[in-house]
């Protein structure tokens, strides 16, 4: 099952390496999120509490999203991960993201997965995952990316208006099967796809409908 661009009331930074290789001390200037795949919008991470899981003492971890680049927070040195958190008022999407660390370029976030939680952090869908993101170069400018999704969509509806039970997409050359999405109550529907040719879809209604396929549908990126 795969759905698009799922909004998460929890977000947080799961890093593992940092820009000189470690995975000791990590720091952040200033971390920012949007919606939009643009940072011109509204940064989203504002209006609610953020935690970390290691805390130098005096570099606390809402220096990471207090708009001032001249502050940080830094992490103790103990090894191992180490995850900075933002809980918000409401779910939100997130389509860019942008993290700078002005102080010590080497403590700097190399290695992270973006996740997201929407039951209070017990469970963590990893959103995106980085490599290489901040570097010893980059890190005092900061650097912003914005997430390109390559996706299908659509609304799948039975002839009584009802949606259907759930869509099968396949690939359309080779007929491998990707994956099934359920659309929502209206029949809206999107997937994630894995593949750049055209996909299959086919619509599986409850016993007694005939299922209906449309296609190639091409993913677009969006």
């Amino acid at each position: 099952m795969s759905e698009l661009l799922i909004a998460y009331k929890s977000y947080r930074l799961y890093m593992t390496k940092s820009a000189s290789n470690g995975d000791g001390y990590f720091a952040i200037s200033e971390w920012r999120m949007w919606e939009e795949a643009s940072v011109l919008g509204t940064n989203i991470l504002q209006g609610g509490t953020i935690t970390a899981s290691h805390t130098n003492a005096g570099y606390v971890a809402a220096n990471a999203v207090d708009g001032n680049a001249e502050t940080t927070w830094e992490s103790t040195s103990v090894t191992g991960p180490k995850w900075i958190r933002y809980d918000m008022p409401a779910a939100k999407v997130v389509r860019t993201i942008l993290l700078q660390h002005k102080n010590w370029p080497g403590e700097a976030p190399a290695d992270f997965l973006l996740q997201g939680s929407n039951d209070g952090g017990q469970t963590w869908i990893t959103v995106k995952a980085f490599v290489n993101f901040l570097t010893g170069n980059n890190a005092a400018a900061g650097r912003a990316y914005s997430f390109t999704i390559n996706a299908i969509a659509g609304v799948a509806k039975l002839s009584d208006g009802r949606p259907c039970n759930r869509v099968l997409v396949h690939d359309w050359a080779s007929g491998r099967f990707l994956g099934y999405v359920i659309p929502d109550p209206t029949g809206k529907w999107s997937f994630l796809a894995d593949v750049g040719d055209d996909m299959l879809i086919t619509c599986i209604g409850p016993n007694g409908y005939r299922p209906a396929s449309d296609g190639p549908i091409t993913p677009s990126f969006i």
